[in-house]
């Protein structure tokens, strides 16, 4: 897919909950939306968890990340894009801490990994098809 379309529906966090089913209720703090941009603040339910989020690193059709915190433990979730002559390569990695990060790490793993390549094959096809409107 093309790297500028794919950038275009992954800061489209608006949007997520059409075409990624572990978004839901995705809400922007103060008056920031649809889209992602640095130091923007998020909350959102995924897999069940209300995550308070935040934008901490933003590098144009490049790289995003964010760091979200649940009562009982934070995350780091950065996304890379990497262009390739026929399109990107899209790279996700999250890691967290806290006591139910470490109590359910081998049911957290499995759930993220899962939820990450449905976001994944969801986010090329949204972008194979062009950017948002």
């Amino acid at each position: 897919a093309d790297p500028r379309h794919v950038w275009a529906w992954l800061i489209r966090a608006a949007r997520w909950s059409e075409w990624y089913p572990h978004c839901r209720k995705l809400t922007f703090e103060g008056a920031s939306g649809p889209d992602l941009a640095l130091g923007v603040r998020f909350a959102w339910n995924t897999l069940g968890v209300r995550v308070r989020t935040v934008v901490e690193e933003w590098q144009p059709y490049e790289r995003l990340a964010w760091r979200g915190a649940t009562p009982g433990g934070t995350g780091y979730h950065a996304w890379v894009i990497e262009p390739r002559p026929r399109g990107c390569c899209i790279v996700t990695e999250e890691t967290q801490r806290g006591v139910v990060p470490t109590i359910a790490r081998w049911y957290i793993r499995r759930a993220l990994s899962n939820a990450h390549d449905i976001w994944l094959a969801r986010l090329v096809q949204q972008a194979r098809s062009g950017g948002p409107s």
